[in-house]
C-alpha cells in the first residue's frame, strides 16, 4: 500500500498569546472531529509540523481538546486511545502507529503539504476571533468589482463609508456614524496623508486620495484599540495595504510579472476639456460672454443621456503592470497603474423617488430630500465626475542575519479630477428651486439645469517609507517594528466659489472703470453707439485684453513626518506585554486666489467665493507624541484579558493667523470677544411697581425743568466709543454729563430703581463698551438729556421717546436685560432664567389695567443679541499663542472561549483626540472678533468611552463539512465627551457629548464549492447632544431638545448620520475544478430617518405667544444644510474565469438594476453611477 504523509506547518494565530514560545502553553480550541482535520488545527494552532499518512489516523474520532496546554500535552490528548504516538524535534512532529498496530507493509513516503495561514486568511479570522470588531477585504475581493470612485473599496463592508465619495477621489472615512480627521484615521502602509478641504457652508471634508488599483487588502476596526501597527481614533481606524513582492512571485520561484487590463462602461468623455479655454481670447470662442466686467461664461449645455452607445466604448480603461523578484537576501516590486474615466452616467430606475418634494415646506424632514432630477434626470452624464490617475509603487526589503528586515518604499500618485462642492451645487440647485417657485407657469423643461463642467482639481500625493524590524526566534524580549515615513500632499483646486473664468482686468483699475462704464451704457443707452459721431468716442472704452485667466483658485500645501515603534515581551508563559510609541508632525499651508470684488459674505456665488477667502484657508503646525503599553494575562486556557494604556500629547500653533497680524490684516484683528447672549424682555409692572416708576420718573422731569441749561459749567464732556469693523473700538464723539448735585441724585435714584427691577439698560455689556471707563456717567447723561446716546433704551424720559423706548412710555411694561454668559464657547443656559425656571416666557397673568383680562406676563424677541466686551487696543495684533495638552485612555479587555466552538467578548476602550490642525487654525480671529479656541484653548481634548459586546461562534460544529462557517454578534455603545464640530455660523467648539448605540451581526460559510456573507447594523442611537447650545437657539421658549438625532443644524455631525438599517450580502460559486467563480453581491442601505426632527418640525409649541415655531427656529440662520436619501437596494454580480495558471478574465456588473440614487450622507448633489458594465484581464509571468 502506498502511503501518503501530511506536513503542516500553520502560523500562529493573532490572538494574544500566539506570540508565545513554542514549548510554553498555547490556548487550543479543537473540537470533536476526525483525527485528521484534528491534526491539521492544532499544527495551525501551536505552530508545528506534523508529518503522518492518512493510513495511521484513518478511522479515528478526536475529543474536544481546549485550554492552556503545551503542544506535547494537547498531542497527548488527542491521540489517546487510538494507538499513534508521536515523535517530536523542535516544530516537527513524526506519528506512527505503536508495534502492535502498525502495518509493516507501510511504506512512509513523506510530502510536504504547507497549511500556513495566509495575510489574508489571519486578516479574515480576525473579524471572528478577535476582541476588536473588523471588517476585511482582500485583494480578490476588491477586484471582484469595478470602483468608479475610491470610496466604493467600502461598498460590503457593514457599518463602514465614504462620505461624499462621488465630489471627488478621495476616501472619507465614516464608521458608525464618527467622522472626520484624527477619529476614523486612514494609513496606507502605515502612512497617512489625508487632508482638509474647504466645502464653503458645509465647513470642512477631512480626505485621503488615493488609487484603489495598487491595494491589496483593506482592514476596518470599527473602534479604538491598542492593536499593534494600527493608527486608531475615537471612531477606529482604516488600514490600506499595497500589493507586496510575495503577491507577484509564484511559489517556489524567485519573480514574477503581473498585467491587468480593464474596461468599462456607463461613462463618456466630456465634451470639452474645461482647463483648456485658458489663454485663449473668449471672443474667438463661440458661445462665449463676457459679464460682470470680468468673467467670461460659456452657453449652457445639458448633461447627455446614455445610449446604447456607451456600452463599451472605452472612455473607462484602466492597466497595471507590476514586476517583482527576490532571492534569500532582498526582494523588490515596482508597479505602475494608470486609469482613465469619463463622467459617469446616472441609473434610470426609480428616479421619481427624487422628485415631488416641497423646498419650502418647513414641517417635516421631507425637506431635506432633494428634487435632484430638476439637476440630473434619470440615466443623464453626471458632470465633473471625471478623472485620470496614475500611480507608481516602489519596493525594496532586504533581510538581514538574525531576522531583522529593512524596508523600503516610494509611492507616488498624480490625479486630475472633476469636482463639485457642497457649496456650488447647493446654490445651483437653490436657484433651480426658486426659479420655479417664482415662475410656476414657465416650462422648466427648456430651461437648463444649472449645471456645468468646471476646471478640473489636481492632486500629487508622495510618501516616502523606511522601515525595520527585528524579530529573533529565540528571544523572549525582541519582537521589534520601526518605520520612518513622511507624506506630501500638493493640489490645486477651482473650488473657492468663485467663476474659474476670468479677465486680467482687476477691480480698481482705469482699465476696469473704462470697461464698467462700456457695459453700462451698452445696456442702458445702446443708442449711443449707433450715432455716428459719439458712437467713436465711446467705443475706446470697450477694448480689452480678452485673454481667459484662471479665477477662484485655492492651493494646498500638506507635509506629514511620522516615527513609529512597538515591541512584543513575552514576559511569562502566560503574560506578555506590548509597548510602543510615535511621533508625527505636519505642516499645513493653504492659499486661495484673493477676491478683489467687495461683496457681501454668504451672498451668492461671490459670496460664497468671499467666505473662502477669509475662513476658508487654514496655514498651521502641530505635533503629536504618543506612547502607549498594553497587557495579555492568560490565566487559563480558556480566558484571556488584557489592560493597557495610550499617553497622548500635542501641540499646534496657528501660523496662518500669525502671520495676518504680523501684517495687520483688519478682518483678523483681536477688539473684541463674545461676552454672552443678551436677553431682552418686558415684564409687566403690578400696581405697586408702577406707581413708584411714575413717581420716579416724574421726579426726574421735575428736577430736570428746574434747572438753567444755559448756565456755565453745567455740563461736563466724557469720551465714548464706537466699533467698525476693521478698526475695532475707537474713540467717538464727545457726550455731555450734567453736574447738578440734585439732578444727579434724583437720576441716580432712578437708576437705583430700574437695578432693582432688573431693568437698568445702562448695565448692558454693549452700553459698557460704548461708554467704557465712563459708564455710570453716560448713564447718568441718558437719564436726564434723553437722545443724546443713540443705544437702545437710552433717553426714554424725554418726551418723545425713540421706537426702542415704547415699552417705557406704554407705562405698563419694564424693559429688562440679562446677559446669559459665553461658557467654553456657548452660552451658559444655567445663567438662562428661561431655561433655569426663575422665568416662564408662557406665564399668563391678571391684568392689572384691565382686571379680569389674562395676558403675557412678559413679552420679547425671539432669539436675543449676541453681546461682546471690548479688548485693550495692544491686543489687537497679539501672536497667538502655540496650544497644547495631553492625556491617558485606559483599554481593558476579555476574551472567554465558553465552549469549543463558542467565544465571549466584553471590551472597555477609552480614546482621546486632541484638535485637528484644521480646529486649531480655526481659532482665527475673523471680522475683529476673537474665535472661541482663541479664548478658551485648545488643550481639553475629545474622549470617547466604548463599550463592546461579543459573542462568536464557529458553526462547524453544526456543520462539519463546512471549510468555514463563523458567525458574530456585536453591540456597541460610545459616547464621545466634549466634541468638536462647528456650529451655524462657522464657530469651532465642543459639544457636550456625541452618542452612538447599535447592533452588528458578521457572518461567513464556504463549503468549497459553494461560499457566502451577511453583515447587518441596526443602529439604535445617533445623536449629539448640548443642552447650553439647544437652550441658545430657542433662548426664551428653549423648545429645541438636548439631543438631536445626527446632530443641530449647520454641525458637521448632522451630515455624518448613517442608516439606520444597512445590510451586505454575498452569495458565491466555485465551478468548472475552481476554474470559475461566480459571485452576487446585495447592499441594501435604509433611507434617511430623523423622527426627532419630524417631531420638532411638526411641533405647534409657542404658537399663541410667538410667530416663530420651533421649524423656523431650526433653519432660521443656516437654512438646510443636509442633504437625506431613499432607501435603495443595489445588485452586482461578478465573474472570474481562469483561463489558465499565467491567464484570468474578470466579468463584472454592478448597480444591475440601474437604479437612480443618492449616497448616504452625501453632501453634493450628484446622483450615484447606474448600471456599468467591466471586463478585466490578467496576465502573470
Amino acid at each position: 500500500m502506498t502511503s501518503l504523509a501530511l506536513s503542516v506547518a500553520a502560523a500562529i494565530g493573532a490572538l494574544p498569546q500566539t506570540a508565545w514560545a513554542q514549548e510554553a502553553p498555547v490556548s487550543i480550541s479543537i473540537s470533536p472531529q476526525p483525527l485528521g482535520q484534528a491534526l491539521l488545527q492544532l499544527g495551525k494552532q501551536a505552530g508545528l509540523q506534523l508529518f503522518f499518512s492518512q493510513e495511521t489516523v484513518a478511522g479515528y474520532e478526536a475529543p474536544a481538546v481546549s485550554g492552556s496546554l503545551s503542544p506535547d500535552e494537547a498531542l497527548r490528548r488527542l491521540l489517546s486511545g487510538t494507538g499513534v504516538s508521536f515523535r517530536r524535534t523542535g516544530t516537527n512532529v513524526t506519528l506512527s502507529r505503536t508495534a502492535a498496530t502498525a502495518d509493516p507493509a507501510t511504506q512512509l513516503t513523506q510530502i510536504t503539504v504547507t497549511g500556513e495561514r495566509t495575510k489574508d486568511e489571519v486578516g479574515h479570522d480576525k473579524v471572528y476571533l478577535e476582541n476588536v470588531i473588523s471588517v476585511y477585504q482582500d485583494r480578490e475581493q476588491l477586484q471582484r468589482f469595478q470602483t468608479t470612485n475610491p470610496g466604493d473599496v467600502f461598498k460590503g463592508m457593514n457599518g463602514v463609508y465614504s462620505m461624499d465619495t462621488r465630489s471627488s477621489q478621495a476616501i472619507t472615512p465614516n464608521i458608525r456614524g464618527i467622522s472626520g480627521e484624527g477619529r476614523t484615521p486612514l494609513t496606507i502602509d502605515g502612512t497617512e496623508q489625508s487632508t482638509n478641504v474647504w466645502l464653503h457652508q458645509f465647513g470642512a471634508g477631512n480626505r485621503s486620495y488615493v488609487d484603489p488599483a495598487l491595494f491589496r487588502s483593506v482592514e476596518v476596526e470599527k473602534g479604538p484599540s491598542l492593536s499593534r501597527g494600527v493608527k486608531s481614533g475615537v471612531g477606529g481606524a482604516v488600514s490600506i495595504r499595497t500589493i507586496e513582492p510575495e503577491d507577484l512571485i509564484p511559489e517556489g520561484e524567485n519573480w514574477g510579472i503581473e498585467v491587468n487590463l480593464k474596461a468599462a462602461s456607463n461613462t463618456k468623455k466630456p465634451r470639452n476639456d474645461p482647463g483648456s479655454f485658458y489663454g485663449k481670447d473668449y471672443k474667438d470662442i463661440p458661445g462665449a460672454v463676457r459679464t460682470n466686467v470680468n468673467e467670461v461664461y460659456f452657453s449652457d449645455q445639458d448633461p447627455r443621456n446614455k445610449g446604447n452607445g456607451e456600452l463599451l466604448n472605452f472612455d473607462d480603461h484602466s492597466g497595471m503592470i507590476a514586476i517583482a523578484g527576490r532571492n534569500e537576501y532582498t526582494d523588490f516590486l515596482a508597479s505602475y497603474s494608470r486609469r482613465e474615466q469619463g463622467n459617469y452616467y446616472s441609473g434610470k430606475s426609480n428616479a421619481s423617488r427624487y422628485s415631488g418634494h416641497d423646498p419650502y415646506d418647513k414641517s417635516s424632514t421631507d425637506i431635506h430630500f432633494p428634487n435632484l432630477t430638476k439637476l440630473y434626470h434619470g440615466g443623464d452624464e453626471v458632470f465633473n465626475t471625471d478623472s485620470e490617475i496614475e500611480t507608481t509603487l516602489l519596493k525594496n526589503n532586504w533581510y538581514l542575519p538574525n531576522q531583522q528586515k529593512i524596508g523600503f518604499q516610494f509611492m507616488r500618485t498624480d490625479m486630475a479630477f472633476g469636482e463639485t462642492t457642497p457649496g456650488n451645487t447647493l446654490l445651483n440647485w437653490a436657484l433651480r428651486e426658486g426659479f420655479e417657485q417664482a415662475n410656476p407657469d414657465y416650462d422648466w423643461s427648456q430651461y437648463p439645469r444649472m449645471v456645468s463642467e468646471r476646471p478640473r482639481s489636481e492632486m500629487k500625493i508622495d510618501s516616502y517609507k523606511l522601515s525595520y524590524d527585528l524579530k529573533p526566534e529565540d528571544s523572549r524580549w525582541l519582537n521589534l517594528e520601526t518605520s520612518l515615513w513622511h507624506t506630501k500632499t500638493t493640489g490645486l483646486r477651482y473650488q473657492t466659489g468663485a467663476h474659474p473664468y476670468g479677465l486680467a482686468i482687476l477691480e480698481g483699475t482705469q482699465e476696469y472703470r473704462n470697461l464698467e462704464t462700456y457695459d453700462t451704457l451698452k445696456r442702458d443707452m445702446a443708442w449711443i453707439f449707433d450715432d455716428p459721431v459719439m458712437g467713436p468716442m465711446f467705443e475706446p472704452l470697450g477694448v480689452h485684453d480678452g485673454t481667459i485667466v484662471g479665477a477662484g483658485r485655492q492651493w494646498t500645501k500638506h507635509d506629514r513626518t511620522g516615527f513609529e515603534f512597538s515591541n512584543l515581551m513575552r514576559l511569562t508563559d502566560k503574560l506578555q506585554m506590548t509597548f510602543g510609541g510615535s511621533w508625527q508632525k505636519e505642516k499645513l499651508d493653504d492659499k486661495v486666489e484673493a477676491s478683489v470684488k467687495e461683496m457681501p459674505m454668504f451672498g451668492g456665488l461671490a459670496g460664497v467665493h468671499k467666505t473662502t477667502d477669509l475662513l476658508g484657508p487654514r496655514t498651521g503646525e502641530r505635533k503629536e507624541w504618543s506612547a502607549m503599553m498594553n497587557l495579555a494575562w492568560q490565566p487559563t486556557g480558556w480566558l484571556t484579558l488584557t489592560a493597557g494604556t495610550r499617553y497622548m500629547r500635542y501641540k499646534g500653533k496657528d501660523t496662518g493667523l500669525a502671520k495676518l497680524r504680523r501684517q495687520k490684516n483688519a478682518f483678523n484683528a483681536a477688539n473684541q470677544r463674545i461676552a454672552g447672549l443678551e436677553l431682552q424682555y418686558q415684564t409687566l409692572m403690578t400696581s405697586e411697581v408702577k406707581a413708584e416708576y411714575d413717581r420716579l420718573r416724574q421726579e426726574v422731569i421735575a428736577t430736570s425743568n428746574a434747572i438753567d441749561w444755559s448756565a456755565p459749567g453745567i455740563f461736563t464732556s466724557v469720551d465714548t466709543y464706537s466699533y467698525t469693523t476693521g478698526g475695532g473700538w475707537v474713540p467717538s464723539t464727545n457726550r455731555y454729563v450734567p453736574t447738578d448735585p440734585q439732578l444727579r441724585a434724583s437720576a441716580q435714584r432712578f437708576l437705583d430703581f430700574l437695578s432693582e427691577h432688573n431693568s437698568n439698560p445702562f448695565l448692558r455689556i454693549a452700553n459698557i463698551h460704548f461708554s467704557g471707563a465712563q459708564a455710570q456717567e453716560v448713564a447718568l447723561a441718558s437719564v436726564i438729556s434723553g437722545g443724546v446716546l443713540a443705544f437702545p433704551s437710552g433717553g426714554c424720559l424725554n418726551s418723545q421717546p425713540r421706537p426702542d423706548c415704547a415699552a417705557y412710555a406704554s407705562n405698563t411694561h419694564l424693559v429688562s436685560n440679562v446677559l446669559v454668559p459665553s461658557k467654553d464657547g456657548k452660552f451658559d443656559s444655567s445663567q438662562n432664567p428661561f431655561a433655569n425656571g426663575e422665568l416662564d416666557a408662557t406665564e399668563m397673568v391678571d391684568d392689572p389695567n384691565n382686571p379680569g383680562t389674562l395676558v403675557a406676563k412678559y413679552k420679547h424677541n425671539v432669539f436675543g443679541e449676541v453681546a461682546y466686551e471690548r479688548l485693550d487696543a495692544g491686543k489687537a495684533w497679539e501672536i497667538p499663542e502655540d496650544q497644547s495638552g495631553e492625556a491617558f485612555s485606559p483599554v481593558l479587555s476579555a476574551t472567554a472561549r465558553i465552549t469549543p466552538f463558542g467565544t465571549a467578548f466584553v471590551r472597555y476602550a477609552q480614546t482621546t483626540r486632541f484638535p485637528s490642525l484644521h480646529e486649531l487654525t480655526s481659532t482665527s480671529s475673523w471680522a475683529g472678533t476673537e474665535a472661541n479656541f482663541a479664548i478658551n484653548g485648545a488643550s481639553k481634548p475629545e474622549r470617547n468611552t466604548n463599550w463592546e459586546l461579543g459573542y462568536a461562534h464557529d458553526l462547524r460544529q453544526f456543520f462539519p463539512e463546512m471549510h468555514l462557517a463563523d458567525v458574530r454578534f456585536s453591540y456597541f455603545n460610545t459616547e464621545i465627551k466634549d466634541f468638536i464640530d462647528r456650529t451655524w455660523d462657522l464657530e469651532t467648539i465642543q459639544f457636550d457629548r456625541k452618542k452612538t448605540r447599535g447592533l452588528e451581526l458578521q457572518s461567513r460559510f464556504d463549503s468549497g464549492r459553494y461560499f457566502g456573507s451577511l453583515g447587518a447594523t441596526w443602529r439604535l442611537k445617533q445623536e449629539t447632544c448640548d443642552k447650553d447650545y439647544a437652550s441658545a437657539m430657542d433662548p426664551y421658549y428653549n423648545r429645541i431638545p438636548t439631543c438631536m438625532t445626527g446632530g443641530f443644524n449647520g454641525t458637521y455631525s448632522g451630515n455624518s448620520l448613517q442608516p439606520k438599517y444597512s445590510i451586505d450580502l454575498l452569495l458565491g460559486a466555485r465551478l468548472l475544478s475552481n476554474k470559475l467563480e461566480l459571485g452576487w453581491r446585495s447592499v441594501y442601505h435604509a433611507g434617511a430617518e430623523n423622527k426627532e426632527l419630524d417631531k420638532l418640525l411638526a411641533s405647534q409649541a409657542g404658537a399663541g405667544f410667538t410667530t416663530w415655531l420651533p421649524k423656523d427656529v431650526w433653519y432660521r440662520s443656516q437654512g438646510m444644510s443636509s442633504f437625506y436619501w431613499k432607501s435603495v437596494l443595489l445588485h452586482d454580480l461578478y465573474a472570474n474565469f481562469n483561463l489558465n495558471k499565467q491567464m484570468s478574465l474578470n466579468l463584472s456588473v454592478t448597480n444591475l438594476t440601474d437604479e437612480y440614487y443618492l449616497d448616504p450622507m452625501s453632501k453634493v448633489l450628484l446622483p450615484a453611477p447606474g448600471r456599468t458594465l467591466s471586463a478585466g484581464l490578467t496576465i502573470n509571468f
